[in-house]
This record gives structure tokens, C-alpha cells and sequence, in this order.
């Protein structure tokens, strides 16, 4: 245990050591990006535009959200007009008491 009560620090106070100054956030590096053509995929660089697949005005819509629901619903999984990973009714996982299954102790 120590005999002071406030912390000590391994770095001594007032002088500076190794003090570099802080990244801009900003990194560009191209160095990846190749000429060859024998590659199958393409590398493309950091400036390079990219033209977006999807359009803004459809990408949000009720419309693009219901196709995207009526995709993904498995017809399969519906069973009575409810689907098979549905909750079930209040009470009908419970448990049976002793009685109903013959453990019941017999008082003598």
C-alpha cells in the first residue's frame, strides 16, 4: 500500500516528452489500387466516384417495404392463419399438476 494518498504517475510533470501532434482524421491511400487486368474484382481508389444502385425516392418507400415483406414471409410457416413462430395462447404451454399425472402423495 502506498503512504501517499494521491496517485502517482510514471511521467514527470513539466516536461514534454514525445509529443506529436494529433491525426487530422482524414487518410487517403491509394497504395492498394493496381493497373493489372488479370485481377477478377476490381480494386477502385479512394477518389474515384461510384455510381449509387439505389434510388433515394424509391429506397424508402411503403411500396419498396411491402415488396420487401411480402419477400421475406414464408408461406410455408403460416399454420392456421398464424405463423409458427407465434407465441402461443395464454395458457396453453402450462404445467400439469401432480395430480394429473398420478404423483400425487398419498396421505396415510
Amino acid at each position: 500500500m502506498s503512504k501517499y494518498s494521491y496517485s502517482e504517475t510514471d511521467e514527470r510533470r513539466g516536461q514534454p516528452e514525445d509529443i506529436r501532434e494529433a491525426p487530422t482524421g482524414e487518410f487517403n491511400d491509394n497504395s492498394y489500387a493496381t493497373e493489372r487486368q488479370a485481377e477478377a474484382v476490381p480494386v477502385v481508389g479512394d477518389e474515384a466516384s461510384i455510381e449509387d444502385p439505389i434510388q433515394p425516392e424509391e429506397a424508402d418507400s411503403d411500396q419498396q417495404l411491402a415488396r420487401d415483406e411480402n419477400d421475406a414471409i414464408d408461406k410455408s410457416n403460416i399454420v392456421n392463419d398464424r405463423l409458427r413462430s407465434d407465441k402461443p395462447p395464454k395458457g396453453a404451454l402450462r404445467e400439469p399438476a401432480d395430480e394429473e399425472i398420478g404423483l400425487a402423495e398419498d396421505e396415510a
